[in-house]
């Protein structure tokens, strides 16, 4: 069964309401319902923001770029090398949520820049995947063989992956991000596709 079809009756069931942040968690409140008061929770707030803004987002999006075979804007990270997706999905899920509690604008800004980009990098794959795990695609085509085991000689392959997950994920639910939507839709299929090979 298409896992797509299983991830939005899933939803439909589990939810009822109209606001985006509802469709995750049934139980709680919308994350734009926050109002940080002065404070350190506030303070701590602000200087995240202030911290997020000062990355260069290209640098995130380099090691996507270059496992999507596109000409990265600018060089990773140095000290990312290897293990790129942890910092560009938690980046991303960051701005999201700032954006959601805050309103911030620039951190909306950036998030859609970074879906867009992300989205150049899914188009160029062909068949869902955005991701940076270095040398991904032969990973992935070995565990669609059924050599689930090479995941061993990676560095955290499916850890790294599920940051993009949550990125995308977030992005829509808390950010109301619709291409982010599509994004990790595309994402989850291809995931079902790798697992269902790999049987």
């Amino acid at each position: 069964m298409n896992y797509r079809i299983i991830l939005i009756l899933f939803t439909l069931l589990a939810v009822a309401s109209v606001n985006a942040q509802d469709k995750l968690y049934s139980n709680t409140f919308p994350l734009c319902d926050v109002k940080p008061l002065d404070g350190s929770f506030k303070h701590d707030c602000t200087l995240n923001i202030k911290v997020l803004l000062q990355y260069d987002t290209d640098h995130l999006l380099a090691p996507y770029l270059k496992e999507a075979g596109l000409i990265p804007k600018a060089e990773s990270f140095e000290n990312w090398i290897g293990l790129d997706g942890y910092v560009g999905g938690h980046y991303l899920a960051a701005l999201v949520i700032h954006y959601a509690v805050t309103g911030d604008k620039a951190c909306k800004e950036k998030m859609d820049y970074m879906i867009a980009e992300l989205k150049r990098c899914q188009l160029q794959n062909g068949d869902g995947y955005v991701g940076d795990v270095p040398g991904g695609k032969k990973i992935w085509a070995e565990i669609k063989k059924g050599n689930a085991g090479v995941v061993w000689k990676v560095w955290v392959s499916w850890y790294n992956l599920h940051k993009m997950y949550a990125g995308l994920r977030d992005a829509w639910l808390y950010g109301g991000n619709e291409e982010a939507r599509k994004m990790f839709l595309d994402l989850c299929d291809w995931g079902g596709n790798r697992h269902r090979s790999s049987q």
